[in-house]
């Protein structure tokens, strides 16, 4: 069964489930990938912190796919 990323997923887990997804944080201004708390902070948390509507990311976050 395919993984996906929701607004519980560990920050440090979507590289592993969508390596693509990395460059939709970027974008976002979001460098929780190199965060102290990417390996307890989950997704929403950090949209949260960062004033990002987490249901629009979780869906760029699924969607990205490697050019």
């Amino acid at each position: 069964m395919e993984k996906i990323i929701t607004k519980e997923t560990i920050i440090s887990e979507i590289p592993e489930i969508n390596p693509a997804a990395i460059d939709v944080l970027w974008n976002y201004g979001m460098g929780c990938i190199h965060c102290v708390l990417a390996n307890s902070e989950t997704l929403e948390q950090a949209a949260a912190e960062h004033g990002i509507d987490v249901d629009v990311l979780v869906k760029e976050l699924n969607e990205a796919k490697a050019e």
